[in-house]
C-alpha cells in the first residue's frame, strides 16, 4: 500500500466557490494478467456554472498506471502486470467550470491498484 493511503481513503467532498465535487467509487481492485483496466471513477459535481472540463492523472504510485481517458468526467485506469505484481497509484482530477475556477480532487479521492492473479 502506498504509504499514507488508509487515513485518505474516505475524505469527502472538496469545494471551491460555488463548485463542489468528489471522484467515486474512492478505491477500484482490478486482478488478472497482462493487459488490464480498471472500471470506471467518475468526478461528480454540484454548482458552478457549465459547461465543465476535466483533467485527470496519476499523482503518486507505479508509474506505469495511466489514466484513459483523462479529459473525460469518467475515466479507466490501465497497466499491465505480471507475474507477482501489485502497483498501486493515487489519481486526482480537476474539474474546472466556464468561470475558470478550478476544483481539485486530489490524492484523497481516487485510488487504483492492481494485482496478478
Amino acid at each position: 500500500m502506498i504509504p499514507g493511503l488508509s487515513p485518505l481513503l474516505n475524505a469527502g467532498p472538496k469545494s471551491v466557490g460555488g463548485l463542489q465535487g468528489n471522484a467515486h467509487p474512492t478505491l477500484i481492485e482490478t486482478s488478472g494478467r497482462g493487459a488490464l483496466t480498471s472500471a470506471s471513477f467518475t468526478a461528480s459535481h454540484i454548482g458552478g456554472t457549465g459547461p465543465f472540463t476535466y483533467a485527470w492523472s496519476v499523482v503518486k504510485g507505479d508509474p506505469s498506471i495511466s489514466v484513459t481517458s483523462p479529459t473525460s468526467q469518467t475515466t479507466t485506469t490501465a497497466t499491465t502486470v505480471g507475474n507477482g505484481d501489485f502497483k498501486q497509484a493515487l489519481l486526482k482530477c480537476v474539474i474546472t467550470d466556464s468561470s475558470g475556477s478550478p476544483l481539485v480532487l486530489s490524492t484523497n479521492q481516487a485510488t487504483t491498484q492492481f494485482e496478478y492473479s
